[in-house]
């Protein structure tokens, strides 16, 4: 991480990504300090406004300092604001709806005690309702970093979600369902294998009775079976590959909120994928085996 502090120059010579610490300065903590702690080992620079020693005595102090953050603002390829709760930080809005007009990338932290936080949240889903804020220092420093390796701009329409810790119970929640979706598909699975056997055994020993000519009749039941078998192992491994790609973003730091219980197949299933299932070994051995079995019965029964 490159650190830039007020008002030293900043100048752009590397592919780093810059990012503007804007938000409170004046009668509120020193949030800059924490977040560039949580930032240390990202590969960014941190442009940060708040000087540790402001020279107050100096009269062009102040004329500096607003040319500085002026210029470094559009500098920034990325915009963080924290709302802190000790201040309404009246130069940090009048920014902040500057900015939202922009098309700079921002993100948005608000102390859940901040006096304007409705106005903040408000104004921001009008103007910016891809910006999702949070309320916390800790937040918007995972939001930084799911920034960062996302890339400089933001899609259209993909929030910026602070990103999950692997322990989170959320996190267990939805593997725990996702896992109970493939157990489920399994489960259906097998049960397509009975039915079959026990329709299939039915029909045969009916017709022996009845119509011996016709016992291929009960080739029908192992087609139909088959075929839900396949779609339903085809649902089972498109569950499971959303369930490996959760873990291996997991693993990688790359998953955040909007990535949680989103109980769906990874695409679209489609009928190649159905008759691909057939190639499975625990398919076509047991209804190619049972469909001989009814075609042995049928030729004896002749």
């Amino acid at each position: 991480m490159e650190y830039i502090e007020a008002p030293h120059t900043y100048s752009k010579s590397s592919d780093r990504k810059a990012v503007f610490l804007a938000g409170g300065i004046t009668n509120c903590p020193d949030w800059q300090s924490e977040i560039t702690n949580l930032l240390n080992d990202q590969d960014v620079t941190l442009l940060n406004p708040r000087r540790k020693d402001f020279p107050i005595n100096d009269p062009k102090a102040s004329e500096v300092q607003i040319n500085w953050e002026f210029e470094n603002l559009r500098n920034a390829d990325l915009i963080l604001f924290w709302f802190p709760k000790e201040s309404i930080c009246p130069i940090a809005l009048y920014e902040l709806g500057a900015w939202c007009m922009a098309s700079t990338p921002v993100l948005i932290g608000v102390h859940p005690e901040y006096e304007r936080r409705i106005d903040i949240e408000v104004q921001t889903s009008l103007v910016r309702p891809e910006v999702e804020i949070v309320y916390s220092v800790q937040d918007l420093a995972r939001q930084v970093t799911v920034w960062a390796k996302r890339g400089r701009d933001m899609p259209e329409g993909v929030k910026c979600s602070p990103a999950v810790e692997c322990e989170s119970p959320a996190v267990h929640s939805y593997l725990s369902l996702l896992q109970a979706v493939i157990n489920r598909m399994a489960s259906n699975s097998a049960g397509c294998k009975s039915w079959c056997i026990t329709v299939v055994s039915g029909l045969v020993v009916l017709l022996l009775k009845e119509k011996a000519n016709y016992i291929l009749i009960a080739t029908a039941p192992v087609i139909l079976f088959c075929f839900l078998d396949c779609y339903y192992l085809a649902m089972e491994k498109l569950f499971r590959r959303r369930y490996n790609g959760f873990v291996k973003k997991l693993h990688s730091g790359d998953v955040s909120r909007s990535d949680l219980f989103v109980i769906s197949p990874e695409k679209e299933i489609s009928s190649s994928m159905i008759i691909g299932s057939f190639r499975s070994a625990s398919i076509y051995l047991f209804y190619c085996a049972l469909a001989a079995v009814v075609v042995a019965i049928w030729c004896v029964s002749l």
